[in-house]
């Protein structure tokens, strides 16, 4: 069993500010965005290397987005890893350094 980076969510307050920056400023290719009407959010993806950076930006107030935007800012919202083993080991377990 071998645990991949699949992708980084960071919550941002302005998705066109945040593509620029990654776009403009660090010249990565940007992927179209999707609006996930269930989580009242629009999700940007943004290649990189065997990962991906996924811009999370809220479509309403009470989205969880946007409650945590609002009690932590905008930064590291996720990690989530991939296995090459289904189901992966870890999914009945807990890091302890992660709680």
């Amino acid at each position: 069993m071998k645990a991949v980076l699949d992708h980084i969510g960071i919550a941002v307050r302005d998705l066109p500010a945040a593509l620029a920056f990654y776009r403009d400023g660090l010249g990565l290719e940007v992927e179209a965005s999707e609006e996930v009407g269930s989580q009242r959010v629009k999700a940007h993806f943004v290649p990189v290397g065997e990962s991906s950076l996924e811009l999370l930006e809220a479509t309403a107030s009470d989205s969880a987005i946007a409650r945590y935007i609002e009690k932590r800012g905008p930064g590291l919202h996720h990690i989530t890893f991939g296995s090459t083993t289904f189901p992966p080991p870890w999914i009945n377990s807990r890091c302890a350094a992660c709680a």
